[in-house]
């Protein structure tokens, strides 16, 4: 939050920043941190005056991804968080409205031989694979058979350690889809409302009021029911 403060007072937040809160939500110390809503809150400031929407998006599918080992209660807060940030930046909700970009697929095609040259057999290295040349997306094995190298086919890229080259532009909110069967019925109820392009409109804290806790709170609390005379 302090590192926040002083590159935002002086007008100069780095892509190294970016870079580093990027790989922070894979910390697996997150889940049990007492400051989670400190740490949502440099997010959102974070991203709100993020001048490059291809690195919003990643970071929109990496905070959907890790709340698929989040209690309900952050993960009410991340997509409370993004229904937030989708009204300051629209452009994400592309991620839900259009399709996803696929990859080209791998394959093999075969390769005719012909020449045979009995006198000069090949020798051990040729039968291993033959690589082409730097410049080339072909591989040509011993077997007669091309492999078409899609290393360098654009798609999303979820540990990429620079969010801007996670490819995550392309990509969609698939991760949503497994929000939406939540078994918590508010997670359902916020992810549907963000894949039905809807804010979500909550006026208490998701943190601590989707807690365990608080849920038993309710039955302890609650007044008995009177029977009937």
């Amino acid at each position: 939050m302090l590192l926040f403060q002083v590159m935002d007072s002086r007008q100069s937040i780095s892509d190294r920043y970016y870079q580093a809160l990027y790989a922070k939500l894979l910390d697996p110390h997150l889940r049990l941190s007492s400051k989670q809503a400190m740490f949502l809150n440099v997010i959102y400031k974070s991203l709100k005056i993020d001048t490059s929407l291809k690195r919003v998006k990643a970071f929109v599918k990496r905070l959907l991804q890790v709340c698929s080992t989040q209690p309900p209660a952050f993960v009410c807060g991340v997509l409370y968080l993004l229904s937030e940030i989708g009204k300051v930046k629209p452009g994400i909700k592309s991620l839900v409205t259009q399709p996803e970009e696929l990859d080209e697929e791998e394959h093999f095609t075969d390769v005719v031989d012909t020449t045979e040259d009995t006198n000069n057999p090949p020798s051990p290295a040729q039968n291993d694979v033959t690589k082409a040349p730097n410049n080339a997306d072909h591989v040509t094995s011993s077997h007669g058979h091309v492999f078409v190298d899609s290393s360098r086919t654009p798609g999303y890229q979820a540990n990429a350690r620079n969010p801007l080259y996670s490819g995550a532009d392309s990509s969609c909110l698939w991760e949503i889809m497994k929000l939406s069967r939540h078994y918590h019925p508010s997670v359902s109820r916020f992810a549907q409302n963000m894949l039905q392009g809807e804010n979500i409109t909550y006026d208490g804290d998701p943190l601590s009021d989707f807690t365990l806790m608080r849920f038993l709170d309710r039955f302890v609390y609650k007044n008995p029911k009177k029977k009937d005379q």
